[in-house]
Formats: C-alpha cells, sequence, structure tokens
C-alpha cells in the first residue's frame, strides 16, 4: 500500500513539473472546457425570451474570445470583436444588437434570433 501511494505521489509530481513546462497543453484544455460551458449555454439560450437572449449571451461569449485572445473579457469591445472576426461575423453581429437593444433601439424577430443563434453557434465551433 506504501508503494503504491509514493508511485501516485510520484507520478502526480512529474505530471505537474512536466505541465509546467507546457502551458500551451492547460491552455489548449481550458479552451476546450470553456468551449464545451458555452455550447451547453448556447443550447440552452435557445428557449430564452428574445430580449433576455441579448442580454445574456454576449458576456459568456466574451469570455471564449478573451481566453482565445489572451485578454481580459470586460475590455473586449463589438469595435474589438469586429476587428478580429470581420464586420459579417455573427459574432459582431450578436455584439452589435446587445448593444442596440441595450438602449432599446432594437428588437429581435424570433426567425432573427434563430437565424443568428445557429450562425453563432456554427461560429464558436471553429474558433482556435
Amino acid at each position: 500500500l506504501c508503494v503504491l501511494m509514493i508511485c501516485a505521489v510520484s507520478g502526480y509530481r512529474i505530471r505537474s513539473q512536466f505541465l509546467a513546462g507546457h502551458p500551451e497543453i492547460s491552455y489548449k484544455k481550458d479552451i476546450a472546457q470553456k468551449r464545451r460551458e458555452l455550447e451547453i449555454t448556447l443550447e440552452s439560450a435557445k428557449s430564452m425570451r428574445n430580449s433576455d437572449y441579448l442580454g445574456h449571451i454576449p458576456p459568456h461569449i466574451s469570455t471564449f474570445l478573451a481566453l482565445i485572445w489572451q485578454v481580459e473579457p470586460t475590455s473586449l469591445t463589438t469595435a474589438d470583436i469586429q476587428k478580429r472576426l470581420g464586420p459579417d461575423s455573427a459574432i459582431t453581429e450578436l455584439f452589435a444588437r446587445a448593444d442596440e437593444a441595450r438602449f432599446g433601439a432594437i428588437t429581435l424577430s424570433a426567425e432573427d434570433r434563430n437565424n443568428l443563434h445557429t450562425r453563432i453557434t456554427e461560429k464558436i465551433a471553429t474558433l482556435c
């Protein structure tokens, strides 16, 4: 039993030292985990009201993009996202519409939201 414990502790220490020397492994795991969390959030958001959708989804996407781009989530703006993903990206469109909705300048129809949701889900799958 003692030998087994010593082997387990030694194995853990070797693994920890290896990962410390290869941060990209942890980074890739973090991205994969955040992507799964975001996919779950997007799946559950399908049934949200349109107004709630525009308020709820952007912060989750910001967190994911910030991890990929190695910036602070709170520092990301719609302009930053547009520069990196382009003006035609579904994610850029989501953030622009969310900005407009915050000031009461836009409503989102169910059809538009479903279309946008599908495009966002597809885009998230292709990011890093």
